[in-house]
């Protein structure tokens, strides 16, 4: 798949969980609804997390919402810029449900053949874990 949309709605506090990456190039996931998310004190319809420099847990609250968390991964375009590409050659996720509620992404950045393992994370959504709401 090439992006990934799941149900949310205003107060669900969802977590992003950074499992593994390769370094170069630079790996993150973007995030987006049409309303506003936060993580920590900002607040934003979409962000960036960059493997390197995020936690390795990020809890994002769902503020306003059309009712989609719709992400992606990326990969820097230029090193050190922060500037990204995704959705090109072989680039693209694989999801795969766990028993714990956790859903986990392996994402291939471009190259065909070279696997899902560049990023891998891992998302739980309130409504998707196994207390549910």
């Amino acid at each position: 798949m090439l992006i990934e949309a799941v149900p949310v709605a205003a107060g669900d506090v969802v977590h992003l969980r950074f499992e593994r990456a390769t370094p170069n190039p630079r790996q993150g996931v973007w995030l987006a609804t049409q309303g506003s998310l936060q993580i920590a004190s900002a607040s934003a319809s979409q962000f960036v997390l960059w493997r390197d420099t995020s936690p390795k847990v990020v809890e994002i609250t769902v503020l306003e919402t059309d009712g989609l968390l719709r992400f992606y991964n990326v990969f820097e375009r230029e090193p050190g810029t922060g500037s990204f590409l995704s959705h090109m050659n072989a680039a693209g996720m694989i999801s795969q449900g766990r028993d714990d509620g956790w859903i986990e992404y392996g994402c291939n950045d471009f190259g065909v053949g070279q696997g899902f393992e560049k990023l891998v994370f891992s998302v739980l959504v309130p409504r998707q874990s196994p207390q549910g709401r």
